[in-house]
């Protein structure tokens, strides 16, 4: 005999094909959410869960859906900051009439820490060549 949980065993009648097709009202939902994610804690399968979870979150008010979004916004503010420091620093090398090559643009707009682009940016002031901002000096 099967023993799945407490209650239910292979001899138990099986819910009906569709009841797994059942609307769910919001509370309901809200809790399961919640407590899939506690259950899952800091495992891989919890990456897999945020990510599918993420991809509509805009009729879920729970906890999580609420801190997903904020990390979200929190991360795509991050990279645009990072974005926008790093065409300034192309754009001020182009002004200072200093050559950038491929893998100087590759490495500066693949760059995603805001520090080092604010370090490099001023380098970039006093720097001969472009490949002097990476200098360690």
């Amino acid at each position: 005999m099967w023993q799945v949980s407490e209650g239910w065993s292979r001899s138990s009648p099986r819910p009906s094909k569709g009841a797994h097709n059942a609307p769910v009202d919001d509370d309901t939902a809200s809790t399961s959410i919640e407590y899939t994610e506690q259950s899952l804690g800091s495992s891989p399968a919890a990456q897999i869960w945020r990510d599918l979870m993420a991809v509509d979150l805009s009729h879920f008010v729970s906890e999580t859906s609420q801190r997903l979004r904020r990390e979200g916004k929190a991360e795509g503010k991050a990279e645009g900051k990072a974005e926008g420091k790093a065409e300034a620093l192309l754009h001020l090398l182009a002004m200072r009439k200093l050559a950038v090559s491929d893998d100087v643009r590759s490495h500066v707009l693949g760059c995603t820490d805001t520090a080092v682009l604010d370090l490099w940016f001023e380098r970039a002031y006093t720097a001969t060549s472009s490949d002097d901002l990476f200098d360690e000096a």
